[in-house]
C-alpha cells in the first residue's frame, strides 16, 4: 500500500464542508502530480479544522511539508539514523510545519518539525511557539506492513497528552481521541540530500464562512 502526495502550488484553495469533505479539494483545484514518499502523514483533528475553517481563519503548510490529496499535512523524514525499523527503537525527525491561525490572530498554532519517539511507548513531539519537542500525542501503532523496502503504519491513533492541552485552548481533554496518524520509513536508508523537491511556501487558506 502507497501513501499519494499531492504537492500544490503555492496558494492552493480548498474548503471544507461540515461533515470534513471537501469542495473543490486539492486534487480538483489543483493541478499537480501525486507522489509517494516516507513520512508522516497527519491531519492534527477534524473538528479544529472545521473550527479554523468556520471562523474564517488560515492554514499555513511551512516547506519542506506538503499535503496529500486527503488532505493531511505531509511532513518528509529529515533524519531516521537513530532509528532502528526492526525494533522499534529509537527516535524519527521530521521537517516541515503547519500554522493555524484564527480570529485575526488571536488563536495562532504552529506545530514544526515533529518528532516520534520510540520507547516504552511511542510518543508524538513537535517544536511548539517558543517551546521545543512538546509531547503532543501518544501513538498506538498497528502492525506495520513492508513493501519494497519501506515499512508501514497506517492509520495509527493519536491520544492528546496533558502537555498539548493548553495548544487548544482547553477545548480537548487529555486522553482526546486525535486524527490518525500514518508512518512510512525506509528500511534501508541511504545518504539523501535536502528535501528541497518537496513543496515549497505554501499557504492554504479556508473559505472565510462563519458557524450557525
Amino acid at each position: 500500500m502507497t501513501l499519494p502526495i499531492h504537492l500544490p502550488p503555492a496558494q492552493a484553495r480548498f474548503s471544507m464542508r461540515p461533515d470534513g469533505g471537501s469542495d473543490g479539494g486539492f486534487d480538483e483545484a489543483v493541478e499537480g502530480q501525486y507522489r509517494v514518499d516516507t513520512g508522516m502523514a497527519w491531519a492534527v483533528k477534524d473538528s479544529f479544522l472545521r473550527y479554523v475553517q468556520g471562523s474564517g481563519g488560515s492554514i499555513t503548510v511551512l516547506e519542506p511539508a506538503g499535503v496529500t490529496a486527503a488532505p493531511e499535512f505531509h511532513f518528509p523524514i529529515a533524519d531516521q539514523s537513530n532509528f532502528d525499523p526492526a525494533a522499534g527503537e529509537g527516535h524519527i525527525r521530521f521537517a516541515g510545519g503547519v500554522t493555524f491561525t484564527a480570529h485575526g490572530g488571536m488563536l495562532r498554532i504552529a506545530f514544526c518539525d515533529p518528532v516520534i519517539r520510540f520507547g516504552d511507548g511511542v510518543q508524538l513531539l513537535a517544536d511548539v511557539e517558543h517551546t521545543t519537542e512538546l509531547p503532543i500525542a501518544e501513538l498506538r501503532l498497528p502492525e506495520p506492513s513492508s513493501i519494497d523496502g519501506v515499512r508501514m503504519w497506517r492509520d495509527a491513533s493519536a491520544i492528546l497528552l496533558p502537555h498539548a492541552v493548553a495548544l487548544f485552548g482547553g477545548s480537548y481533554a487529555a486522553g482526546e481521541q486525535l486524527a490518525p496518524l500514518t508512518l512510512r520509513v525506509e528500511l534501508h536508508v541511504k545518504a539523501r540530500g535536502t528535501h528541497s523537491d518537496l513543496v515549497s511556501l505554501n499557504e492554504v487558506r479556508t473559505d472565510q464562512t462563519s458557524h450557525d
